[in-house]
């Protein structure tokens, strides 16, 4: 999956880093998605604007007229989700994070409008809110995203508790992952997918050895470079 994009060659959410994922042949885009002041969902990362824009300013207290008016660092503008989709949805499969509260609803309004349910994923380090999307349609691809230990994934998340509740993935920090958690979690039809792995050595590492189901990396070509 592409983090963010290809973000390792173009910056992070944008057409351009989107673009990137695709030509490189990335299957997923894994991307962030915000809320506006007024209610439209947006693709960005942080909470402020500041990191990749040229503009400053909350997403949560910005107009969607005021973030149209704002330009990336690359010259493009803010993307909005429902654009992007429309864009990108013939040529790649989406894993959208949530970052705003209260959203489930309207992403999933959005979602199956466009007739996306069975190529986009969603995930969220927040159990509440996969068991909010499970609630309103249940043939929905949910992950939960942790950087807890695998240990205490374990005691906190039992792997029954996540297939009983609609989970179908966990994304996992790379760092606290061990070889007998991808194996319990296989078991348990659970799919795992590490982040951030950028580092050749380490993508061969999972792939090989622990025989993760995917990876998240800043560079999707990152097994053929």
């Amino acid at each position: 999956m592409a983090h963010r994009g290809a973000s390792g060659y173009e910056l992070e959410n944008s057409y351009a880093a989107f673009k990137k994922a695709v030509d490189l042949g990335a299957p997923m885009i894994e991307t962030d998605v915000r809320e506006t002041v007024d209610g439209t969902l947006i693709l960005m990362h942080d909470s402020r604007i500041n990191k990749t824009s040229m503009g400053r300013g909350k997403v949560s207290k910005l107009s969607i007229k005021e973030i149209k008016n704002i330009r990336l660092k690359n010259e493009e503008n803010i993307p909005v989700l429902n654009d992007v989709l429309a864009q990108f949805k013939d040529k790649i499969r989406f894993n959208l994070e949530i970052k705003s509260k209260g959203i489930e609803t309207k992403l999933y309004k959005l979602i199956k409008f466009n007739n996306l349910i069975e190529i986009v994923m969603i995930s969220s380090f927040s159990f509440e809110t996969l068991q909010s999307f499970y609630r309103i349609d249940r043939n929905l691809q949910l992950a939960l995203i942790t950087n807890l230990p695998s240990t205490i994934f374990r005691l906190k998340y039992q792997f029954d508790k996540l297939r009983a509740s609609g989970v179908k993935a966990i994304n996992p920090l790379y760092l606290t992952m061990s070889k007998s958690f991808v194996k319990k979690a296989q078991k348990h039809d659970l799919k795992v997918y590490p982040w951030t792995v950028n580092k050749k050595e380490t993508a061969l590492k999972l792939r090989d050895k622990y025989q993760v189901d995917g990876l998240i990396t800043n560079f999707p070509d990152i097994l053929r470079a």
